[in-house]
């Protein structure tokens, strides 16, 4: 054998350049012309594999000749809000919200003795802070439960 021979047959078995993009005719992906990414072959969907649902010109939502009988359902009109709660802190005009009050404090406290929100109360956010400050007086001076028993407040 000659040297070049010896060279060859020592040369590492791929090519030492950059790999070639694309795809490779001899990998194992590779099962038969490019088809463009779908599985049975041939140009892919725009909306992919899933079928079209969409109803007459294409609106893909209710119409306005639904089962719904006019006004009702979603969508359209004038949103109407729940008339807004007034604390009764604010009418009284109270200055302090005191912890030995406990039966005032009771009306705050759901069955399971969670402080009401705000939200639902209609307290404003100063008298709320009061409120809960008195609420944890009330608890750690053993005025009122921390918890009920059984979801039943004493």
């Amino acid at each position: 054998m000659s040297e070049v021979e010896k060279s060859a047959s020592s040369a590492p078995s791929r090519p030492s350049g950059p790999r070639p993009s694309g795809p490779s005719s001899s990998g194992p992906r590779s099962s038969g012309p490019s088809s463009g990414g779908s599985r049975e072959g041939g140009p892919r969907h725009p909306r992919g594999d899933r079928p079209d649902h969409r109803g007459p010109r294409g609106a893909d939502r209710g119409s306005r000749d639904d089962d719904r009988g006019g006004r009702g359902g979603r969508g359209g009109g004038r949103r109407r809000f729940p008339r807004r709660k007034i604390s009764r802190f604010t009418i009284e005009n109270t200055a302090y919200i005191d912890y030995r009050n406990y039966r005032v404090l009771k009306e705050f406290l759901t069955e399971r003795g969670k402080i009401i929100p705000r939200r639902i109360t209609g307290n404003s956010a100063k008298h709320q802070r009061m409120l809960t400050r008195a609420i944890k007086r009330a608890r750690y001076m053993a005025l009122i439960p921390f918890t009920s028993k059984d979801g039943k407040q004493s």
